[in-house]
Protein backbone atom coordinates (compact mmCIF):
# COMPACT_ATOMS: atom_id res chain seq x y z
CA UNK A 1 0.00 0.00 0.00
CA UNK A 2 1.56 3.40 -0.88
CA UNK A 3 -0.14 4.42 2.66
CA UNK A 4 -1.32 2.06 4.78
CA UNK A 5 -5.13 1.52 6.20
CA UNK A 6 -5.93 3.15 9.49
CA UNK A 7 -7.36 -0.11 10.69
CA UNK A 8 -6.53 -3.96 10.19
CA UNK A 9 -7.73 -5.48 6.25
CA UNK A 10 -6.50 -8.58 7.46
CA UNK A 11 -9.54 -11.01 5.98
CA UNK A 12 -10.40 -8.78 3.45
CA UNK A 13 -9.63 -9.18 -0.05
CA UNK A 14 -7.23 -7.46 -2.42
CA UNK A 15 -7.23 -7.58 -6.21
CA UNK A 16 -5.22 -5.30 -8.75
CA UNK A 17 -6.82 -2.60 -10.99
CA UNK A 18 -7.18 -4.66 -14.73
CA UNK A 19 -6.71 -8.09 -12.99
CA UNK A 20 -9.15 -11.03 -12.49
CA UNK A 21 -6.81 -12.29 -9.55
CA UNK A 22 -8.25 -11.58 -5.87
CA UNK A 23 -6.21 -12.95 -2.64
CA UNK A 24 -7.30 -12.55 0.68
CA UNK A 25 -5.27 -10.85 2.84
CA UNK A 26 -4.49 -13.52 5.48
CA UNK A 27 -2.29 -10.49 7.76
CA UNK A 28 -2.06 -6.58 8.18
CA UNK A 29 -1.43 -4.47 11.06
CA UNK A 30 -3.09 -1.03 11.43
CA UNK A 31 -1.10 1.64 9.56
CA UNK A 32 1.64 -0.31 7.85
CA UNK A 33 2.23 -0.37 4.20
CA UNK A 34 2.80 -4.23 3.75
CA UNK A 35 0.36 -7.13 4.08
CA UNK A 36 0.42 -10.93 3.58
CA UNK A 37 -1.41 -12.22 0.70
CA UNK A 38 -2.78 -16.25 0.67
CA UNK A 39 -1.68 -16.68 -3.05
CA UNK A 40 1.47 -15.66 -4.37
CA UNK A 41 1.56 -12.21 -6.32
CA UNK A 42 2.83 -12.40 -9.76
CA UNK A 43 1.68 -9.00 -11.54
CA UNK A 44 3.72 -5.95 -12.01
CA UNK A 45 4.66 -3.65 -8.84
CA UNK A 46 4.08 -0.24 -9.27
CA UNK A 47 4.32 2.84 -6.74
CA UNK A 48 0.50 4.42 -6.34
CA UNK A 49 -0.66 1.27 -8.63
CA UNK A 50 -4.90 1.54 -8.63
CA UNK A 51 -6.45 -1.58 -6.67
CA UNK A 52 -9.38 -2.73 -5.22
CA UNK A 53 -9.79 -3.69 -1.51
CA UNK A 54 -13.02 -4.84 -0.64
CA UNK A 55 -14.42 -6.84 2.51
CA UNK A 56 -16.83 -9.34 1.89
CA UNK A 57 -17.24 -11.74 5.16
CA UNK A 58 -19.13 -10.20 8.00
CA UNK A 59 -19.35 -11.56 11.52
CA UNK A 60 -23.44 -11.88 12.95
CA UNK A 61 -23.87 -11.93 16.94
CA UNK A 62 -22.19 -14.46 18.64
CA UNK A 63 -25.46 -15.91 19.76
CA UNK A 64 -27.20 -16.78 16.23
CA UNK A 65 -28.38 -19.78 15.67
CA UNK A 66 -30.41 -19.19 12.48
CA UNK A 67 -31.20 -15.96 10.76
CA UNK A 68 -34.67 -15.49 9.70
CA UNK A 69 -34.74 -13.72 6.47
CA UNK A 70 -34.03 -11.62 4.80
CA UNK A 71 -32.04 -9.39 5.74
CA UNK A 72 -32.81 -5.69 5.86
CA UNK A 73 -30.32 -3.02 3.90
CA UNK A 74 -30.92 0.97 4.35
CA UNK A 75 -28.24 3.70 4.20
CA UNK A 76 -28.35 5.88 7.21
CA UNK A 77 -28.36 9.58 6.74
CA UNK A 78 -30.79 13.00 7.01
CA UNK A 79 -33.63 10.31 6.03
CA UNK A 80 -32.86 6.49 6.08
CA UNK A 81 -33.40 5.05 2.62
CA UNK A 82 -33.75 1.06 2.05
CA UNK A 83 -31.91 -0.25 -0.21
CA UNK A 84 -33.02 -3.95 -0.62
CA UNK A 85 -32.55 -7.12 0.91
CA UNK A 86 -30.23 -9.76 0.94
CA UNK A 87 -31.43 -13.45 1.21
CA UNK A 88 -29.38 -16.58 1.54
CA UNK A 89 -28.25 -19.15 -0.73
CA UNK A 90 -25.69 -21.79 -0.33
CA UNK A 91 -22.45 -21.93 -0.55
CA UNK A 92 -21.88 -24.28 -3.51
CA UNK A 93 -24.76 -21.22 -5.31
CA UNK A 94 -22.81 -18.25 -4.29
CA UNK A 95 -19.37 -19.68 -5.34
CA UNK A 96 -21.13 -20.61 -8.43
CA UNK A 97 -23.19 -17.37 -9.15
CA UNK A 98 -20.77 -15.17 -8.08
CA UNK A 99 -17.31 -16.11 -8.11
CA UNK A 100 -15.10 -13.94 -6.25
CA UNK A 101 -12.97 -13.35 -9.33
CA UNK A 102 -16.00 -11.39 -10.51
CA UNK A 103 -17.07 -9.80 -7.64
CA UNK A 104 -18.50 -5.86 -8.33
CA UNK A 105 -19.24 -2.96 -5.83
CA UNK A 106 -22.63 -2.95 -5.54
CA UNK A 107 -25.62 -3.45 -3.01
CA UNK A 108 -25.50 -6.48 -1.77
CA UNK A 109 -28.74 -9.04 -2.57
CA UNK A 110 -27.61 -13.00 -1.65
CA UNK A 111 -25.36 -14.20 1.20
CA UNK A 112 -24.20 -17.53 2.34
CA UNK A 113 -22.88 -18.54 5.42
CA UNK A 114 -18.76 -19.53 5.62
CA UNK A 115 -18.94 -20.36 9.31
CA UNK A 116 -20.77 -20.75 12.06
CA UNK A 117 -21.50 -17.20 12.79
CA UNK A 118 -19.96 -15.44 9.54
CA UNK A 119 -21.96 -14.90 6.31
CA UNK A 120 -20.11 -13.96 2.41
CA UNK A 121 -22.27 -11.41 0.69
CA UNK A 122 -21.93 -11.26 -3.42
CA UNK A 123 -20.85 -7.94 -3.78
CA UNK A 124 -19.39 -5.25 -1.96
CA UNK A 125 -21.00 -1.66 -1.39
CA UNK A 126 -18.88 1.43 -1.79
CA UNK A 127 -21.47 3.43 0.67
CA UNK A 128 -21.84 2.94 4.57
CA UNK A 129 -24.77 0.49 4.71
CA UNK A 130 -27.05 -0.28 7.70
CA UNK A 131 -27.90 -4.06 8.01
CA UNK A 132 -30.96 -5.62 10.00
CA UNK A 133 -31.83 -8.91 10.43
CA UNK A 134 -33.53 -11.32 12.92
CA UNK A 135 -32.78 -14.13 14.12
CA UNK A 136 -33.22 -17.08 16.48
CA UNK A 137 -30.41 -17.02 19.97
CA UNK A 138 -28.54 -19.06 21.50
CA UNK A 139 -29.65 -18.85 25.26
CA UNK A 140 -27.21 -18.38 28.46
CA UNK A 141 -26.17 -21.93 29.77
CA UNK A 142 -27.85 -22.21 33.23
CA UNK A 143 -25.74 -21.83 36.25
CA UNK A 144 -28.13 -22.87 39.02
CA UNK A 145 -28.19 -19.44 40.48
CA UNK A 146 -30.94 -18.36 42.73
CA UNK A 147 -34.05 -16.94 40.42
CA UNK A 148 -33.00 -18.52 37.14
CA UNK A 149 -35.32 -19.36 34.78
CA UNK A 150 -34.32 -21.04 31.22
CA UNK A 151 -35.96 -19.67 28.09
CA UNK A 152 -38.96 -21.67 28.09
CA UNK A 153 -41.34 -20.37 30.63
CA UNK A 154 -42.13 -22.25 33.69
CA UNK A 155 -46.00 -22.93 32.41
CA UNK A 156 -45.02 -24.77 29.06
CA UNK A 157 -42.54 -26.75 30.64
CA UNK A 158 -44.80 -29.42 30.82
CA UNK A 159 -44.56 -29.72 26.72
CA UNK A 160 -41.60 -30.92 26.74
CA UNK A 161 -42.21 -33.83 28.82
CA UNK A 162 -45.27 -34.35 26.43
CA UNK A 163 -43.01 -34.49 23.58
CA UNK A 164 -39.91 -36.57 25.46
CA UNK A 165 -42.83 -39.16 26.09
CA UNK A 166 -43.97 -38.71 22.65
CA UNK A 167 -40.33 -39.52 20.69
CA UNK A 168 -40.30 -42.16 23.31
CA UNK A 169 -43.56 -44.26 21.95
CA UNK A 170 -42.75 -43.23 18.59
CA UNK A 171 -39.38 -45.59 18.40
Amino acid sequence: FTSGPASSVAGWFFRPAGSLDVFRITTHTAASTSAVLNGVYTGSTAVGAAYALFKLEYALASDVVRVIDPFVLSQSGLYTRIWGEMTAMSPADMARSFPVNFVQAGVPSFYSYVGETTIQINSYPVDDVHCEYAYDYRPDDLTGAALEEPVIPLERRSLLGDYALAMLLDT
